[in-house]
């Protein structure tokens, strides 16, 4: 649903093409919403059955855990985010992935758990808000280097992954993200004082 120049449509889809032969049994599915620059790319690179496009349709959190399952990598080299949940949920599935180490993906990613994909300077930013900014760009030829990498190497890739995700999930289970915030609720309602709660208030900022 965002911007597909934000997320590197194009520069994926030319990095694949470039990176594996047509005789190659590696294939591409990009799982987006259905939009003018998705249906351009498809006119302009002539999928076939090496690029599939797979749109997104709502499902439960079990249904979508399992799309991660059933590839060997989640590849995201998305220009910005401010969080970035794709690779974030890919690893705690076990999926290895190949992202960059940029804006809020550089919070949580690391070579324990990811495979990093290199920036090439900047390009503006676009949409609300973000037009006044900048975004990462993506080196290509690192990218179709990282790709081909977890092809010829997806069992240690995945053994990596797979050794990262029980405590990255325990790191970033509910319980533990918001432990500190109810700690300070019950201090809160602990204290006997205007001015204490305001201090607290203060040591939480």
């Amino acid at each position: 649903s965002s911007f597909c120049s934000r997320k590197s449509l194009e520069e994926l889809i030319r990095s694949f093409l470039v990176t594996f032969r047509a005789n190659e049994d590696v294939i591409l599915k990009l799982r987006t919403d259905e939009s003018p620059a998705m249906r351009e790319c498809q006119r302009k690179y002539h999928f076939g059955d090496r690029i599939q496009h797979v749109p997104m349709d709502h499902c439960s959190t079990e249904d979508f855990a399992a799309l991660y399952s059933n590839v060997h990598c989640t590849v995201h080299p998305s220009k910005g985010e401010g969080f970035g949940l794709i690779p974030f949920q890919s690893i705690a599935c076990e999926t290895p992935v190949i992202a960059p180490y940029q804006t809020g993906m550089a919070d949580y990613l690391s070579s324990d758990n990811s495979l990093e994909v290199r920036t090439n300077g900047r390009v503006r930013g676009e949409g609300v808000g973000n037009s006044h900014g900048t975004y990462f760009t993506i080196d290509e030829a690192h990218l179709g280097q990282q790709m081909r990498y977890v092809v010829d190497n997806w069992q240690a890739e995945k053994h990596k992954v797979s050794m990262a995700a029980p405590a990255f999930r325990q790191r970033y289970s509910w319980s533990s993200v918001v432990s500190e915030f109810f700690t300070l609720l019950h201090q809160l309602l602990s204290a006997p004082a205007h001015d204490d709660r305001l201090q607290m208030l203060e040591r939480f900022r």
